[in-house]
């Protein structure tokens, strides 16, 4: 794909930063727990015979998953290890026709303009120094009128202003969470990881001058640290994750600001005869 100068030198600004991996997130069981439901509603927009790109291989369930519905899929990752467990993935599944696996950077490998019918870019934003130059190549690779899921970490902000129930309720979870300390959880506030979260004010605007966003869905708060916890350090509490969830739906319906995660749908164009371009 051919590029203006312009946009080849807003990407050579951008750099990669390194985000640890979380461990429930290579945990089938508990990936299917917490984020199940927008896997769901990515593959509902899969439509067989079409080009799908996915920026990540960190969710290796989703990628089998548009194959096994007839997409072409595109995952493109520099980390061996996540792709070398995808590609153990999509030959036992036999979808070795339908998955093609780029080991590379998202913002070094040009894809051919307007190439594809879907972008999935799952936790995989926070990863760059800057969001509006990596958005701006999803629209150039994706046809118009195609769609993009996309989620990111943010920095949520404290627990104040709670409910005594909820604070209760929130301090009981707080104490199982080894990065909280007891004074911070008394303090009804608790240290969110901040490492590579993204401004979500800066990202609603940067996506929205580019595309036209059909739906944002904060979500996650405490839940992810418990999985994580549960995951590799105490397996006892596996059980108590989807406490933690039911919590986090009660934070977040009065008080989305919280959210640690925010996903977005959007869609390349607002409606017929109207296309968004990048310059």
């Amino acid at each position: 794909m051919v590029q203006l100068r312009s946009a080849l030198e807003e990407l050579g600004r951008v750099v990669r930063v390194p985000v640890p991996y979380p461990t429930w997130m290579r945990d089938e069981e508990l990936r299917e727990q917490l984020d199940g439901p927008h896997r769901e509603r990515i593959l509902a927009a899969a439509v067989s015979g079409q080009k799908a790109l996915v920026v990540g291989a960190g969710w290796p369930r989703l990628v089998t998953d548009l194959a096994e519905r007839g997409v072409f899929v595109s995952v493109i990752d520099p980390d061996e290890e996540r792709l070398e467990i995808l590609s153990r993935r999509i030959a036992d599944a036999r979808l070795l026709g339908l998955v093609t696996v780029y080991a590379d950077d998202y913002k070094d490998r040009a894809f051919s303009a307007s190439a594809f019918h879907m972008a999935v870019v799952w936790d995989t934003l926070n990863h760059y120094s800057e969001s509006e130059p990596i958005l701006k190549k999803l629209l150039r690779e994706l046809k118009a009128g195609a769609l993009l899921f996309l989620r990111a970490a943010v920095g949520g902000g404290h627990l104040h202003n709670l409910t005594p129930g909820l604070r209760k309720a929130v301090r009981s979870v707080l104490a199982l969470l080894p990065s909280v300390s007891t004074e911070v959880a008394a303090q009804d506030s608790f240290l969110m990881p901040t490492e590579g979260a993204v401004d979500l004010t800066t990202l609603r605007s940067e996506l929205s001058r580019l595309m036209v966003i059909q739906k944002e869905t904060p979500h996650h708060r405490l839940a992810p640290d418990l999985a994580d916890l549960s995951a590799h350090v105490v397996p006892a509490l596996r059980p108590l994750v989807s406490v933690a969830q039911d919590l986090d739906r009660r934070l977040l319906a009065s008080r989305p600001e919280l959210a640690r995660f925010v996903a977005f749908e959007a869609a390349k164009e607002k409606q017929l005869g109207r296309v968004f371009t990048v310059d």
